[in-house]
């Protein structure tokens, strides 16, 4: 079972999460949380018991200060595109908090850490803000990032609550491993009312309005009404769906109802008036819990003021686990595949790991056990980052250390790099198709934060290695070629007078010497060059990896 560290930015009560968690059950792990509101951390911590602190304005977290992780889980704030609002867009500033430009830390915090997948919520109008030019900026960021980017409008009340929400929700998959197209998820149930959503015993007198208010909200909605605006409190049956909740103005005021169970309607508060007889009442703040899809067993701690604030800004649990369990699959279905030359590189990684040393070769390609390197690591340039795979020579272990984030991020015995080695040579081996996977390794690698079997076409060396001369003293970073052997015998230079191989030439090299060094035979034997090629200890029967960086021409 593939495991995911996700993140939750903007994390409000945790509605985006606990979608997450509901989708993806024990393969996912939050490893960091971010949200200043105190009254949201507190309902938060009571609900998710993590190890770690709640971090609170991100705009003040650096990146590497992070942890690694998968999956972006970013519902960051709508107020700023709110059909409700003023719809500053990025423009907008609350209390010095940037609430627009707050997705510019969203795209920080990914651009540093390249997760598999980036998740947004926000509400159906950021689709149209500014003519649409605020969206496109978002999309436009994303795949500058090197996402690719799917997004559609969904309502809640199809989603098995009874609210009328659309929100636009956003998925951005890293580009190595984005689908051609991610569907979202179709309607999972259109049939629930109001009453699914009820207390099931009566509710205090507290909820219900007092007649003197009542009166108000008639007078106001028909002032309104006569100047011709749509505006003010509205009733809704219990067989209806309410509308879209919302944590300012007239909020409770929209998704009034009407509910006679109550006989007891003495005042527990100071109120004007006496409380209407006609059981109109506000919604209680666990009815508002479950129009957000929020399952009983969630806590509700605080007053209700917070709570209905809280649950207005919060998200539909059952949108976001149904559009989760889309991401899962497509994250579950990403794996690593490739042909026998691209897991030879991979192969060659981890043999050169689990040896430790890069002996040289004579011209028939015997190895030569007393001129070699001493390995002190090996570097590469993963999503996650640039990382060092360190020969810890003495307690013969390998540590993984993430040179963006200054940290280690995994420490294995040597051994389990020779054992995953010699298991990925057999799979090899016995490989008879074009493309293939190795479950084990795949595991393995993942484990050391290998997300790719091959280094990419614009780097011309495959593998990158610190090593020690003996000799000498002296250490340096090399580039070397792999080359698996596995089809007709590769040209050192090519047409261009370019090679894949990190070598130095010397002594008079023109156009005639370049054309008969292109010409070498398989094993690069001619008689006119003497070639020494470092390769690794091991040759194989079918395939042998070989790593050349100094190729010597005589004068």
């Amino acid at each position: 079972m593939n495991k995911y560290k996700s993140i939750d930015l903007f994390a409000g009560i945790g509605g985006i999460r606990l979608g997450f968690e509901q989708a993806f059950g024990d393969s996912i792990n939050t490893v960091f949380v971010s949200e200043w509101d105190k009254y949201a951390q507190e309902t938060y911590k009571t609900n998710f018991r993590d190890k770690f602190d709640i971090a609170g304005d991100i705009t003040q977290i650096e990146e590497r200060d992070i942890p690694d992780f998968d999956i972006c889980l970013a519902g960051f704030p709508c107020q700023a595109f709110s059909l409700a609002g003023q719809r500053k867009g990025f423009e907008d500033d609350y209390k010095g908090k940037c609430r627009g430009t707050l997705f510019l830390d969203v795209a920080r915090i990914c651009e540093y850490h390249k997760p598999k997948v980036i998740f947004c919520e926000n509400v159906k109008g950021l689709v149209i803000h500014d003519k649409g030019r605020t969206f496109k900026i978002i999309c436009k960021t994303f795949e500058d990032l090197g996402y690719r980017v799917f997004y559609k409008v969904l309502n809640s009340k199809n989603f098995g609550v009874p609210q009328n929400r659309e929100r636009i929700y956003i998925v951005a998959f890293r580009n190595d491993i984005a689908p051609d197209k991610f569907d979202f998820p179709e309607s999972t149930d259109t049939n629930k009312c109001l009453l699914d959503i009820r207390e099931k015993t009566p509710v205090p007198a507290k909820y219900y309005l007092s007649d003197v208010y009542v009166d108000t909200l008639r007078k106001h909605k028909a002032r309104h009404e006569a100047k011709g605006n749509g505006f003010g409190y509205e009733i809704r049956a219990w067989d209806d769906v309410a509308g879209a909740i919302v944590c300012g103005g007239m909020g409770r005021e929209r998704n009034l109802v009407v509910d006679k169970r109550q006989k007891n309607l003495i005042p527990t508060t100071h109120i004007k008036g006496e409380i209407n007889k006609e059981g109109i009442r506000k919604m209680t703040p666990r009815e508002w819990a479950r129009l957000q899809g929020f399952p009983d067993s969630f806590k509700l701690t605080l007053a209700d003021t917070h709570l209905y604030k809280q649950f207005g800004n919060s998200v539909t649990v059952n949108v976001i686990k149904a559009i989760a369990e889309k991401i899962k699959e497509v994250l579950d279905m990403t794996k690593l595949s490739g042909n026998k030359g691209e897991w030879s590189e991979i192969y060659v990684f981890l043999r050169l790991l689990a040896m430790g040393k890069l002996y040289a070769a004579d011209a028939e390609l015997n190895k030569l056990s007393d001129v070699f390197y001493n390995i002190l690591n090996i570097l590469r340039s993963e999503n996650i980052g640039n990382l060092e795979f360190r020969v810890e020579r003495a307690v013969n272990r390998i540590s993984v250390y993430n040179t963006d984030t200054e940290s280690i991020i995994a420490d294995l015995p040597a051994n389990e790099f020779k054992l995953a080695a010699d298991e990925l040579y057999n799979e090899i081996a016995a490989a008879n198709k074009a493309s293939f996977e190795v479950r084990n390794i795949e595991s393995f690698l993942e484990t050391i934060k290998i997300e790719t079997l091959k280094a990419k076409s614009t780097d011309k060396a495959d593998i990158r290695i610190k090593i020690h001369d003996i000799n000498t003293g002296y250490e340096s970073v090399q580039g070397f070629s792999i080359k698996s052997r596995l089809g007709g015998a590769s040209t050192l230079i090519n047409a261009g007078k370019t090679t894949n191989f990190i070598f130095e030439v010397t002594g008079n090299v023109d156009d005639e010497v370049m054309d008969e060094f292109n010409n070498c035979s398989k094993l690069f034997k001619t008689k006119p060059l003497k070639i020494i090629c470092l390769l690794l200890t091991v040759i194989f029967p079918k395939f042998v990896p070989i790593c050349s960086p100094n190729i010597i021409l005589p004068a």
